[in-house]
């Protein structure tokens, strides 16, 4: 190939001094692919990570066929909202096949040895950053190559660190990723991977938009004094990161190497701020070695839990495992504070823990007070295995759910280092796009943010755009819930209790089904358990299946060791089915005096697979829910990412999946959906929760079981609205209730309803917590299952708080329905006693024209009382459970809880 080219500088036709600020300078949007490449029509990579400014960097291109490639250059920002600004182009240049190499068969490596395209040159003018190469074809098709500018020679700014090494890592192309393997490598996963070839992901651009380029937007918006390194720099020459005043990891920054992990700690050690505004970061030790051709930290290795029998430095202190690894026992949380356990499928809410620390200033956050989404897929959390820092302050501390619907915590923290630098950790890695994401964007994340810059000396030169986060989303409360009460546990207070629906305790609850007898089932996953709730006036609790540890088994089901159930489905003859998630299994519980547990579909070991077949013969991946359609049992297989039935006789069948993960509608043959994870049937249809897509899916019961998707959109967020207008972060729960379909929105903390088309919320105002009374009033924590009792009331599982909730239906027969509310406050104190000012007179009813005739208060001390607001004072430390049960004119009782802690932190948390 020729290597001739046409090079416009274009940074040196823009007429502005460079004391103009660089968010200020001309900005342009035509760095979006108007028509992305697929396959091999167009796709490179550059020799480098990142190049100096003022230097050149060689890309490498390749095309299905001899066409002629021109590109553009440009740095990402701001730039007015644009995006972008144009720096240099060049082309067009005759560029042809390559071929696309073979893995090595021991450790998946593949490497692209493509000569040099064509050379972009650099100006020492310009500014570090993240750069983009749009590349395009003459008949139209575009792709990306990702690169960064340096500036090594500045000092006393923020150093944002951009995670190529994560990029690589999860990068698929030739088939081989440290995730995947097409050579049937052990533990399903290459050994190595080559900078030296494209990025399957972002068209090019790897997972810079996932979650690093919305920090980018926002930082830049406000003109901090940014300078930008990759991973590869920072293992390279360590002292880039001495004399700044903040280094930066954002987003997904999972794999560093020693050398880089060295540079954190020295930089730390020497009085540099470190933020995290991310999670999972660092849980790998990479090497990053030489490729084939000589080229300096072009291959990453990573063995992973292979290591120990594979890795060719195992014993030395380069053997690629995990940090936390006792091959190495040199845990993450050490430097960051916090360090992973689980990741989630939805984002999930960061519960403030500490109000007061100075990150928070200027929020106006309180104990308890929530901002939506920014824990997002991956979880960090604080950890009790000795390393972590001293003095580390738990600045949030959330309830999590993982992708399997199991428990989980997430931590947010702040610590000093000896040398007086602080470190701040996010603990979540959708942080960013709690900055500047258009669904997600929130004031609270970008005043957080904006104080940790401020404390290490960076203060903005520019307002800023607050990219919407003070537009409030729609929502239409058009027929919700008449009012919300705790139906049975405690708001936040965890156990294995039996009893009465007051005194039982469950430990973070997935799934509720109702029997024809009013009767209800809960699968207690926490508790690994499936529990009843007697039809009774005490709504009695016992527990019929589950020993309370987790394992595998059959049997009596008292006996019978389950792990994590998350569904119950009730045949028409009363026989319960039971998704045992943990042990990737359909269980059967007899109603035979014994609650006899036997494994209906699946392997009765625990082994997960995929596999069609009858009973036992059949596999399944983390079953997420499970309903009946007739006879037949109809299981959301979400790793699998199918729908499945089972016939009365056991045998399964793929309905939909046979395709593997996507979004596409129409005939089951075609049909796909990412991570579902609960189906109901209603309607003459089954309604898919197809959470990985953030869709409503309808699948009709026609004999091509045609799929449409009936509201969501990919990206994911809250409104309010018809169809696509409607966006959702929904998990486990869906119920068709009088023609109507209710959802549990997990992450949104709201329950929602589709009525014709139409989406609107039936209760919660989407901050987090058990606030019971009225629909718009009411709070939920991390909503899961949900279930219809008769008369149009609906059960909901609240995973978050560990309790079962009940939802009014909006025209309630059988007279008025009080509806108790308790404001006032403080709900929680650092010290005893704690005067504690409770108010009854907000409380309603549903009948207009009725009144609520007498309260009485219980104020889990051992005192009562029947006034309608006063003072209590709790004089000792503890955890009370105040119950205020307020009657109407006619007779009719409800009772709500609030939880008041004095001195004590919350219930469970690590």
């Amino acid at each position: 190939m020729g290597l001739a080219i046409v090079l416009t500088m274009v940074g040196m036709m823009v007429s502005v001094t460079p004391a103009v600020p660089e968010a200020r300078r001309p900005g342009t949007t035509e760095w979006n692919l108007s028509q992305p490449a697929t396959g091999t029509q167009l796709e490179g990579y550059a020799g480098a990570t990142s190049v100096q400014r003022g230097e050149s960097i060689d890309i490498h291109v390749r095309t299905d066929g001899a066409r002629p490639v021109s590109w553009e250059l440009y740095r990402m920002g701001y730039y007015g909202g644009t995006g972008s600004r144009k720096m240099a182009s060049g082309g067009p240049v005759t560029i042809g096949p390559q071929p696309t190499p073979v893995a090595d068969r021991t450790t998946g490596l593949v490497e692209c040895r493509w000569p040099t395209s064509f050379t972009v040159p650099t100006q020492a003018s310009w500014p570090s950053g993240v750069y983009l190469l749009k590349l395009w074809r003459d008949d139209g098709p575009q792709s990306y190559v990702i690169f960064v500018v340096r500036a090594d020679e500045r000092k006393n700014t923020g150093v944002l660190q951009i995670p190529f090494t994560t990029f690589q890592a999860y990068n698929a192309w030739g088939g081989e990723s440290l995730y995947s393997t097409s050579l049937g490598l052990s533990g399903g996963h290459a050994k190595a991977v080559s900078f030296d070839r494209p990025y399957m992901d972002g068209n090019g651009a790897g997972e810079y938009f996932y979650a690093t380029h919305n920090f980018v937007l926002w930082a830049e918006s406000k003109g901090y004094e940014l300078s930008y390194v990759t991973n590869v720099d920072v293992d390279r020459n360590p002292s880039l990161l001495l004399g700044q005043r903040l280094f930066l990891s954002v987003g997904h920054d999972e794999y560093w190497s020693r050398p880089a992990r060295t540079a954190v700690d020295a930089a730390l050690a020497s009085g540099v701020n470190l933020a995290f505004l991310g999670s999972d970061t660092s849980c790998w030790l990479i090497r990053l070695e030489s490729s084939s051709e000589g080229a300096s930290r072009r291959k990453q290795v990573c063995y992973k839990d292979e290591a120990r029998a594979e890795d060719p430095l195992a014993g030395t202190p380069l053997v690629t495992v995990r940090w936390r690894n006792a091959l190495l026992g040199e845990p993450e949380n050490g430097l960051v504070g916090v360090m992973s356990d689980a990741w989630g499928i939805i984002p999930q809410p960061y519960v403030v823990h500490t109000p007061g620390a100075w990150p928070f200033a200027g929020t106006g956050l309180a104990q308890g007070d929530s901002i939506p989404s920014v824990v997002g897929y991956e979880i960090d959390r604080a950890w009790t295995n000795g390393a972590g820092p001293p003095g580390f302050v738990s600045l949030a501390t959330s309830p999590a759910i993982s992708n399997k619907g199991e428990p989980n915590w997430h931590t947010s923290g702040l610590y000093t280092a000896p040398s007086g630098a602080f470190v701040f950790s996010s603990g979540g890695i959708s942080w960013s796009q709690g900055l500047s994401h258009p669904h997600f964007a929130d004031l609270r994340v970008q005043r957080i943010t904006d104080n940790v810059m401020r404390k290490a000396g960076l203060v903005p030169t520019l307002d800023g755009d607050t990219f919407g986060a003070q537009n409030p989303r729609p929502v239409d409360r058009t027929g919700q819930s008449a009012g919300v009460s705790t139906f049975a546990g405690a708001a936040f207070q965890e156990g294995f209790v039996n009893g009465p629906a007051t005194q039982a305790r469950f430990r973070r609850p997935v799934g509720v089904a109702v029997d024809g007898t009013g009767t209800v089932f809960i699968a207690d996953t926490g508790n690994h358990a499936v529990r009843r709730i007697a039809n009774d006036e005490a709504r009695t609790v016992t527990t019929i299946a589950g020993t309370g540890s987790a394992g595998v088994g059959e049997g009596a089901g008292a006996m019978t060791a389950l792990r994590s159930p998350q569904a119950i489905a009730i045949a028409p003859d009363g026989t319960l089915y039971v998704a045992d998630t943990g042990n990737h299994r359909i269980v059967r519980i007899a109603r035979d005096g014994r609650w006899t547990v036997s494994t209906f579909a699946g392997s009765k070991d625990g082994r997960q697979g995929r596999a069609d077949g009858v009973g036992t013969a059949a596999r399944f991946q983390t079953p997420g829910s499970v309903t009946f359609a007739g006879a037949d049992l109809y299981v959301t297989d979400t790793f699998n990412h199918r729908l499945a039935r089972i016939s009365p006789e056991g045998r399964v069948s793929t309905v939909i999946g046979t395709r593997g993960s996507g979004s596409t509608n129409g005939p089951a043959s075609q049909a796909r959906f990412h991570r579902p994870t609960a189906v109901a049937f209603g309607g003459g249809a089954l309604w898919v929760v197809d959470t990985g897509n953030r869709l409503i899916r309808r699948v009709a019961m026609d004999a091509s079981f045609t799929t449409a998707t009936v509201a969501g959109a990919v990206t994911g967020g809250f409104s309010d609205g018809a169809g696509g207008a409607a966006l959702f972060l929904p998990m486990l729960g869906a119920a068709y209730v009088d023609g109507r379909l209710l959802l549990t929105d997990t992450g949104n903390e709201r329950i929602r309803a589709l009525v014709g088309g139409q989406v609107r919320t039936y209760a919660g105002t989407g901050a987090h917590g058990a606030r019971d009374g009225a629909a718009a009033e009411a709070t939920f924590s991390l909503p899961t299952g949900i279930a219809a009792l008769s008369g149009g009331d609906v059960l909901v599982v609240d995973q978050g708080a560990s309790t079962v909730r009940r939802l009014l239906a909006p025209s309630s027969g059988g007279g008025p329905r009080p509806v108790p509310r308790i404001t006032g406050g403080p709900f929680s104190g650092t010290a005893a006693p704690l005067d504690v000012f409770l108010d009854a007179t907000t409380s309603t009813t549903t009948e207009p024209g009725s009144w609520i005739q007498r309260f009485r208060w219980d104020f889990g001390d051992g005192t009562t009382s029947d006034a309608a607001y006063l003072e209590h004072r709790y004089t000792g430390v503890g955890r009370y459970t105040v119950t205020l049960t307020a009657t109407d004119a006619k007779g009719v009782s409800a009772s709500t809880t609030q939880v008041i802690r004095v001195g004590v932190p919350v219930e469970g948390a690590p």
